[in-house]
């Protein structure tokens, strides 16, 4: 059972939004597309694995897709699968890589080999390690019980290779079908529950409510200015950000196309990229619109979080 599904991180929206808006010419937009292009390889390998996580035979489970805990320590921490069972905890680090993969235990890191060319990753099977003992520190600062805690890397890409130099690792590597195998062998190895069924509903609950999302500003990130971000109401047809509203609608000046809803995308890029909490006017000189009550429609139409009222009046977007 699905408790937290798989969505977008806001990090992945935040660039797709900013590709829309930059120009095909600016001197960072390679460096935009290869931090997109992992991060999507990424989001693509993890929902890849819903396949096999619904044939788990343990009708009780709960699953949580991408969960961001603050630890003990005051950091925080992310998981990219969790499935809760009355018998244990198994987490998931999720990977999609392309090529030849050798985990090399001797030097704790992880080679990739593709169209001859090795790179160096830091080992998942570490990074897990240090998953579990968080999480670990997280149940007991909540005063869960001792629970047993299962860890697995999973390549989802069906062509890449997997090697290594110990078999112990091994061990803690799935690949396709092998994953519910693996997490079907770590579950019969625990006779005993160690979660009541008010105990496990506690702990979803603990986990879905302590998750706060990352939320990096990706403006910062690229050092790009605002003057350097496209306005306007792009079209979905031709690509244009040259629409304009008319009887209700946005019509693009560039082609026959025209919508009731594409001022919606464009709202959530100016939250995404700019302002996570903007005003009326803000909305006007982005999507180059005079009309205060026409914006207060447009706006309200996306269900928006209200902060203060009146002329202090601000508006936020759910990204989930």
């Amino acid at each position: 059972m699905i408790v937290k599904k798989k969505t977008k991180s806001i990090r992945l929206m935040k660039l797709e939004a900013l590709l829309r808006r930059m120009g095909p010419d600016h001197p960072k937009r390679q460096a935009v597309q290869e931090e997109f292009a992992r991060h999507y390889a990424g989001y693509k390998g993890e929902h890849s694995i819903d396949y096999y996580l619904r044939m788990l035979l343990e009708k009780e489970n709960f699953i949580l897709y991408d969960v961001r805990l603050l630890s003990k320590h005051g950091t925080y921490f992310q998981i990219d699968t969790i499935i809760v069972f009355a018998k244990m905890i198994m987490i998931l680090e999720v990977k999609n890589f392309q090529g030849d993969i050798f985990l090399d235990s001797e030097v704790d890191q992880m080679v990739r080999t593709r169209n001859g060319v090795e790179e160096g990753f830091p080992n998942p099977l570490s990074q897990l390690n240090l998953q579990h003992m968080q999480l670990s520190g997280w149940l007991k600062l909540h005063k869960f019980p001792n629970v047993p805690i299962e860890s697995l890397v999973v390549f989802t890409n069906p062509l890449s290779i997997v090697r290594s130099n110990s078999k112990e690792q091994l061990q803690k590597v799935a690949k396709g079908a092998s994953l519910i195998t693996k997490i079907q062998n770590c579950l019969d190895r625990y006779s005993t529950e160690a979660f009541t069924k008010k105990e496990c509903k506690k702990a979803i609950n603990y986990l879905m409510k302590n998750h706060t999302p990352h939320n990096p500003d990706i403006m910062q990130t690229f050092q790009i200015r605002e003057h350097e971000i496209q306005k306007g109401v792009q079209c979905s047809a031709c690509g244009a950000f040259s629409m304009i509203w008319k009887v209700a609608k946005w019509h693009c000046i560039k082609c026959p196309f025209n919508s009731r809803t594409a001022h919606k995308e464009t709202i959530m890029d100016y939250s995404l990229l700019l302002k996570e909490q903007f005003k009326n006017r803000d909305i006007r000189a982005f999507i180059s619109l005079s009309s205060r009550k026409t914006v207060h429609r447009i706006i309200h139409s996306l269900s928006p979080i209200i902060i203060g009222s009146k002329k202090g009046m601000r508006y936020m977007l759910s990204y989930e």
